[in-house]
């Protein structure tokens, strides 16, 4: 991965291009709240493309080698400095970051904010992505209650009650459409009489069965 041509300040909250060159596969995103090699931190990371990203970083210390090796999740990535140039700050009155100059005594209390922002902002994280995780969960869960309705009936009472459903079940799942009402047409024959024999049920039992061997094929997977 490469970073555009820049002349960055140790501490700045600067804003650059990323560019990978072998890794398709990575997700830059992963970058963001990293701090890479103990190097350079990843503020916010934006994909702009594939391959490509605008991030805002802070070299917390000057590089030491053109480039630096780490890991990102499961993945060896690493990270070309190119034309870029780091000014160190160490040994100054004042620590620099972004365009606020901060008396030297008060260089923890920075450093204490940086870490507190960055705490407040994984755990952010975390709680956005159990959020998802949790609804992803729950759709999975009433997508699977749906299909165990459709393939699930073993009389004719609830084949009825399955019919009362149809058009939440066919907007769910479009591939039931026309089967179900071809079922439908053997259900109709009886289901408004004011009273079903015990052929007829069985009639409307069989069109089911039918119906549920010609759909099943398209719930794999689900």
């Amino acid at each position: 991965m490469n970073f555009g041509t820049h002349s960055f300040t140790q501490g700045e909250l600067a804003q650059t291009s990323l560019r990978v060159e072998s890794s398709e596969g990575i997700d830059l995103r992963q970058f963001k709240g990293q701090t890479f090699g103990k190097t350079v931190y990843f503020y916010d990371v934006e994909p702009t493309g594939t391959g490509q990203a605008e991030a805002k970083v802070i070299f917390v210390k000057v590089p030491e080698a053109p480039e630096i090796q780490d890991a990102l999740g499961t993945e060896q990535v690493v990270l070309h400095w190119g034309s870029i140039s780091v000014k160190s700050t160490e040994g100054a009155k004042t620590l620099l970051f972004g365009t606020f100059e901060v008396p030297e005594k008060s260089e923890w209390i920075i450093w204490v904010v940086i870490g507190l922002l960055l705490t407040l902002s994984l755990g952010l994280g975390g709680w956005v992505i159990y959020k998802k995780r949790k609804q992803k969960l729950l759709e999975k869960q009433r997508i699977l209650t749906l299909k165990d309705e459709v393939l699930g009936c073993r009389n004719y009472e609830d084949i009825v009650a399955l019919w009362k459903r149809k058009h939440l079940l066919i907007r769910q799942f479009s591939h039931i459409g026309e089967p179900f009402l071809k079922m439908e047409e053997t259900l109709n024959r009886h289901q408004f009489k004011p009273k079903q024999s015990e052929a007829e049920k069985i009639e409307v039992v069989e069109a089911y069965r039918k119906f549920t061997r010609s759909v099943e094929g398209g719930f794999s997977g689900i």
